[in-house]
């Protein structure tokens, strides 16, 4: 490339007279040094891992020299491509995983992505970024996490990792040996799994782009310009089972739209509606009694320790939400507490003279395993095998999916969820509390509500019956007075 040609390069682009010098100086110098260092590829192509919030977004900015990649996170990967000095760089964006989630609690859409990322980087990438965010701690329970989601791609893609350090401005003179003596043996892991391949980025500051870029250039350079070639059944198998999932979700969404023009055309306008909310610890179900009935969320959350009731005019009705303790999903209904299940099983009571749906919350950026699935199970036919009829999954943490439709995700998971969809006779609704206009889609849950409302064969609401009411409300009685005792012996003492 003659010294016109790079010097036009940099003029095309909108920069001060400032920053078009300093460009062009880093481009002649990678590009001249990049000779010496042996290197042979017209092409570079990089691949982003790391998990939520890590700072991929920004990394790959830095690399391109431009804003490609938005803020927000994605379910789905993304790749964009754009040049540097003669070279065609290729960077895709991979989904990030919660960082302290093994791979077996990622949902599968995610993992499937993650392995969709070599495909994308035909005939494979040269390096792989590990970005870890260089204020977080990589505890031993991250590591394993990290490590689960990189094996995904095979034992052979550790020679093709660089691991990249993300730090604000003030961090910038701290390098990524720093980095590494501080942060323990997990930390210390991952560097020897890269091969010491290490490195920190302000991914503010352009200036770093050229470094960084040498870092990659040397390790391509050591593995002969070769790039990763991941087992070709692999690649097969998850691009059949993609092909699939997208035949499923292109006939649910047909489905469910006939089903909302049917909601609408249909449904009766009700002034009184009643709802529990059910679902695994952490689901959401709190901030989803928030988000229905407009009402701020908590910044500190706490725990629902025993059912509590909220009642609001909503959308011109009268709502009542009852609030349920949640069960650890992955403890099976004789596992929870006495206390607990006593509680859900007098869930109803709470809204005389009975709820006319159960809201099953559950998260969506949560892998939903045969463990869950049987949890759900166990403590919804605990409170009554007539249950389910009454009942709508209400999908939680619906910002995650993004662009990304709700089917995809039921159809990316697996049986254990469609069991639960067809269950609840394929009713469900997605929960977006980070929405700003909340509002829309409260109107579609209670559009919903009514149409069972309206349309239900076994009464409009859920009849908890007598002998069992009776049955725990003595329970209920025993052990309050026994609490009573225990109490009135401790303050003698």
């Amino acid at each position: 490339m003659s010294w016109m040609g790079i010097h036009q390069q940099v003029k095309k682009e909108d920069f001060g007279i400032s920053f078009s010098f300093l460009s062009l100086f880093l481009n002649v110098y990678f590009y001249f040094s990049s000779l010496v260092d042996g290197w042979c590829t017209s092409q570079l192509k990089i691949v982003l891992l790391g998990g939520r919030d890590s700072g991929k977004n920004a990394v790959g900015n830095l690399i391109l020299g431009k804003e490609e990649f938005g803020t927000e996170e994605r379910t789905l990967c993304s790749r964009r491509i754009g040049k540097v000095s003669e070279l065609r760089v290729t960077v895709v964006n991979t989904p990030g995983w919660w960082c302290d989630s093994s791979a077996q609690n990622t949902p599968k859409l995610v993992k499937m992505e993650i392995i969709t990322s070599v495909a994308l980087c035909s005939p494979g990438p040269h390096v792989f970024l590990i970005i870890i965010k260089a204020t977080s701690v990589l505890s031993e329970k991250r590591r394993k996490a990290l490590e689960e989601h990189v094996a995904l791609l095979g034992d052979a893609v550790w020679s093709h990792c660089m691991v990249v350090f993300t730090c604000a401005e003030k961090y910038k003179d701290t390098n990524s040996e720093e980095y590494v003596e501080s942060g323990g043996k997990a930390l210390c892991w991952l560097s020897e799994k890269c091969s010491q391949r290490c490195h920190s980025v302000v991914p503010s500051d352009n200036s770093q782009r050229t470094v960084l870029l040498e870092k990659i250039q040397k390790l391509v350079t050591e593995n002969g310009n070769s790039v990763f070639e991941m087992e070709a059944k692999i690649l097969w198998v998850n691009e059949e089972e993609k092909r699939e999932m997208e035949e499923r979700t292109r006939l649910r969404l047909k489905k469910m739209k006939k089903h909302r023009s049917l909601i609408q055309n249909k449904s009766k306008g009700v002034t009184n509606i009643r709802i529990v909310l059910l679902g695994a610890k952490g689901s959401g179900k709190t901030s989803a009694l928030n988000t229905i009935l407009a009402r701020e969320n908590n910044p500190k959350p706490i725990r629902t320790v025993c059912c509590q009731a909220g009642q609001e005019m909503v959308l011109g009705r009268l709502v009542t939400v009852v609030d349920t303790p949640g069960w650890w999903m992955n403890y099976f209904c004789d596992e929870s507490s006495n206390f607990d299940r006593g509680e859900l099983a007098l869930s109803s009571y709470f809204c005389p003279p009975g709820p006319h749906v159960f809201l099953l919350v559950i998260r969506v950026d949560r892998a939903f395993t045969e463990t869950c699935r049987r949890a759900a199970q166990e403590h919804l036919d605990m409170i009554g095998e007539h249950i389910w009829s009454h009942v709508i999954l209400l999908f939680s943490f619906g910002d995650w999916l993004g662009d990304t439709p709700i089917e995809q995700y039921i159809e990316s998971e697996g049986e254990a969820l469609w069991w639960i969809v067809e269950r609840c006779d394929n009713k469900y609704h997605v929960l977006n509390s980070k929405m700003k206009d909340k509002e829309f889609q409260v109107r579609e849950l209670i559009a919903k509500i009514e149409k069972i409302i309206t349309s239900s064969d076994n009464g409009c609401y859920y009849k908890l019956e007598r002998k069992v009411l009776e049955q725990l409300e003595g329970t209920m009685r025993r052990e309050k007075e026994r609490a009573r005792e225990r109490l009135m012996k401790k303050k003698k003492q």
